[in-house]
């Protein structure tokens, strides 16, 4: 028995399929299935979710001991031996390395950022600050300076060697101050917030609706389901 009937309603004709118009979205015209390549990733990455939001889990703490904080999520290409943690943030990579960035996301919600690093945390800007304004970045002398110890010096430009001069370092620095103009912190601690549901909670299937909407096809026509 055939599932799949032509477009033609009156046709009992049966007729192959693309597999991709069956994996697709209702959205994309298919018939929103998902594929297993997609729920497989978007299980990997609620372990990356919950390393963010689990800070003082166990095996999270054994993570920071070997890999650092950040547990080197983004940064994968220098790691030379073999663990499952590992094997994780590498498919991260390889997804990112496609178009399918599940980490951008991801948004940190401002909390008293004791332990958010002020430039190598990616916490207001999407890129970390390091990254978006790198010529005050090498004039910043404690490069590891928490959010919370920045905004409780006098200026901004307390930690630097000597203030931005004209040209590009006058740039950056007027955009980053612009940047985080407005910024309040609070007594509790920071959250991330995941920018695929309302609620801001990760979803299984919220990841991988999106890892299927990157990476199958949109259906040219509309197929019948019958």
């Amino acid at each position: 028995m055939s599932f799949f009937n032509g477009n033609d309603l009156d046709s009992k004709r049966s007729i192959w399929v693309s597999w991709n118009k069956v994996l697709s979205s209702n959205e994309k015209r298919g018939l929103g299935v998902s594929s297993l390549f997609a729920l497989n990733r978007a299980l990997m990455f609620k372990l990356v979710w919950q390393f963010f939001n689990q800070r003082d889990s166990l095996w999270v703490r054994v993570i920071h001991a070997i890999h650092g904080v950040d547990g080197r999520v983004g940064r994968a290409e220098n790691i030379g031996y073999t663990l499952i943690w590992c094997d994780i943030i590498k498919e991260m990579d390889r997804l990112a390395s496609h178009g399918i960035d599940l980490i951008s996301m991801m948004h940190k919600k401002i909390g008293n950022e004791l332990n958010t690093s002020f430039w190598e945390d990616r916490w207001r800007e999407e890129q970390r600050l390091k990254e978006a304004f790198p010529r005050i970045y090498t004039l910043e002398v404690n490069k590891h300076i928490s959010v919370a110890f920045k905004f409780e010096q006098t200026s901004l430009s307390s930690s630097l060697r000597r203030m931005p001069r004209s040209g590009i370092e006058s740039e950056q620095w007027d955009h980053l101050l612009d940047s985080l103009e407005g910024v309040m912190l609070n007594p509790s601690e920071y959250r991330w917030s995941w920018d695929l549901n309302g609620s801001g909670e990760f979803s299984v299937a919220s990841a991988r609706r999106y890892i299927d909407n990157n990476r199958l096809p949109d259906i040219s026509s509309k197929t019948r389901w019958i």
